[in-house]
């Protein structure tokens, strides 16, 4: 089924040819020609490049700026929000309309970020786009659904010209013992994943779930779990993989080892790309500077956004950051001095999805009804590799959505009474409180008792 009566998906506009819409192809097994209708009472969220632009550069800083606080002593931070938001997709296939609202704030495309509207007022989004103007409300029923999202990745996936540069892929693992509902597996094939049922806690789950993702990597991601938790519910998978070549490339024979300047100061020695590159895109104020590289496929660009005056840390660029959408960037002749970089990263982000919202609809023992009862999303990982050298860009990334059967058991609060702390021995049926204390040094409690005298025996 279509989402509209005209056979169109409703909320979603063909990107012209002029713009860069997000995401590209890769060759599914199992996809339909039209995308799965959202459930009753939903609402599509229009998604054009504009509102995709400006959700997806929210959703990037708000994740790095979460790693960066679980994370503070890192040195580098990679994430890949359009993994995270493609595999969120098929997760939203089977969430209920709480859910729903949860993911769609989270992923950054309705609440308090500038996204496109509903229907057919999408375009009144792309203007007036300061202050509060541009922006939707928190979600309110009926609820979001990121069936638009779904139809950009399925139209990118069929798109064979991209395939060299830009491959996308999903699937899901689900266990049988979660009792899906045939329904909901049936749009998630709709959407261009692929679903697999066979038990997930064997080790050939496993090694076939880190197989899919080594393949769709073009083995740049050689694996992606190390265990599947107990009560395995579902596993959902999105795999990207980029490779592209600079339009002005590096010369190899200017490569030359130059300082690289830390965080706290100090200086590294490393291989320092150079170049001129002429009527290159960038943007500058009286502390930051930005610039865009381009590839030879034009829809591809590479931001890079660096402090004039001492490094900074990544929340310290403040609004600067805005700037990583290439938006208001003029041309003009650069030497360009980049690092060569090669970089692999692993991040745990369910911690940063709870503080951005998702928390409390996730552990709703119906949060996830469509793929069987009591699911809950237990972990979040992502991987990321990137390579820039001379010649151009190679990166991928695979984000894994692990589900458990447990989501109508609360998980165990830590309490430690490791610190002085209250009692009261209290009888319920008479509301006497039998003795009652404060603890402040346990061990010297206990020492005192030791120490005290024999009392003299009775006469």
């Amino acid at each position: 089924p279509a989402d509209r009566s005209d056979g169109k998906p409703a909320g979603v506009r063909k990107p012209k040819s002029t713009e860069r819409p997000p995401g590209a192809p890769a060759t599914q097994k199992q996809r339909s020609d039209k995308p799965a209708a959202p459930p009753t009472g939903s609402a599509v969220i229009a998604i054009d490049p504009a509102g995709m632009l400006a959700a997806q550069s929210r959703l990037a800083v708000r994740l790095v700026a979460g790693l960066q606080t679980e994370k503070p002593d890192a040195a580098n931070l990679v994430v890949s929000p359009a993994s995270l938001a493609m595999v969120m997709t098929l997760i939203d296939l089977g969430a209920d309309a709480r859910m729903k609202a949860a993911l769609a704030r989270t992923l950054a495309f309705v609440g308090d970020v500038p996204a496109a509207k509903p229907g057919p007022r999408a375009a009144e989004n792309q203007k007036g786009r300061k202050g509060d103007r541009g922006r939707t409300a928190a979600a309110s029923p009926p609820a979001p659904d990121l069936a638009g999202l779904r139809t950009i990745v399925s139209t990118l996936q069929s798109d064979k010209d991209l395939a060299e540069a830009l491959s996308v892929a999903n699937a899901i693992w689900i266990d049988p013992a979660a009792k899906p509902k045939d329904a909901t597996l049936a749009a998630v094939t709709a959407a261009g994943g692929e679903v697999f049922r066979e038990p997930l806690g064997t080790p050939a789950a496993l090694a076939a779930i880190n197989g899919w993702v080594r393949e769709k990597t073009r083995g740049m991601i050689p694996a992606m779990l190390d265990r599947v938790p107990a009560d395995p519910g579902l596993v959902a998978i999105d795999a990207l993989y980029f490779k592209d070549r600079w339009r002005t490339a590096f010369a190899a024979s200017r490569t030359r080892p130059a300082p690289f300047t830390r965080l706290d100061g100090s200086a590294v020695d490393v291989p320092m790309m150079a170049g001129t590159i002429e009527a290159a895109p960038m943007r500058s104020d009286d502390d930051v500077v930005a610039v865009e590289l381009a590839y030879t496929n034009p829809r591809f660009a590479l931001v890079l956004l660096t402090s004039k005056d001492k490094p900074r840390r990544a929340a310290d660029f403040g609004a600067a950051l805005r700037w990583l959408d290439g938006r208001d960037f003029a041309p003009a002749a650069v030497d360009l001095s980049l690092p060569r970089i090669k970089l692999e990263e692993r991040a745990e982000l369910l911690p940063v999805l709870d503080a951005l919202g998702l928390k409390e609809a996730r552990m709703s023992p119906t949060a996830l009804e469509g793929f069987g009862p009591g699911q809950r999303i237990a972990d979040v990982i992502q991987k990321t590799v990137l390579t820039i050298d001379e010649a151009g860009t190679e990166a991928a990334a695979a984000t894994a959505v692990v589900t458990v059967r447990s989501a109508i058991r609360t998980q165990n609060v830590r309490v430690a009474f490791d610190r002085p702390f209250w009692f009261a021995l209290r009888d319920r049926d008479t509301g006497m409180v039998l003795l009652a204390g404060y603890v402040g040094d346990p061990g010297r409690a206990m020492a005192t008792a030791a120490a005290a005298p024999e009392p003299p025996p009775a006469a």
